[in-house]
């Protein structure tokens, strides 16, 4: 979990993976673990009287939606700019960010992904170490 007084940067809105947040002015590269860990951070900070934080997360959340791959899984590093795999190791941690928002916004509209990676996961005995989905 990153520290509260953790400055945050934020990609441009024109790469692919624009408004995600970043460790410094100059990173174009994600790690997952790092990015989901960020989000539900924001998530986790949100109140009702200031829902910034959640604005913030519900956008990368979209975006990684666009990125779960056909093995129900995304790239554990992601390019930035571009959306592309910079290794081929998978991972399913951005569900665990997923159904943290299916629950705080009482929605189902991550819930497509959720079971598109529960199901490929589930069926295929796939294990990657990020524990189940």
């Amino acid at each position: 979990m990153p520290r509260p007084d953790e400055q945050l940067y934020w990609t441009p809105i024109e790469w692919r993976c624009g408004s995600f947040p970043r460790p410094d002015e100059e990173t174009e590269y994600a790690d997952m673990n790092w990015l989901v860990e960020r989000l539900e951070s924001l998530v986790q900070m949100t109140t009702e009287a200031d829902y910034t934080p959640m604005q913030r997360a519900l956008h990368p959340a979209h975006i990684l939606v666009t990125l779960q791959g056909s093995d129900g899984q995304w790239p554990a590093q992601i390019n930035m700019v571009t959306g592309e795999a910079l290794t081929p190791t998978r991972t399913s941690l951005p569900v665990r960010l997923f159904r943290m928002l299916r629950e705080r916004l009482s929605s189902s509209e991550f819930s497509v992904a959720i079971a598109h990676a529960e199901s490929l996961v589930e069926g295929n005995g796939v294990q990657n170490g990020d524990g189940p989905p």
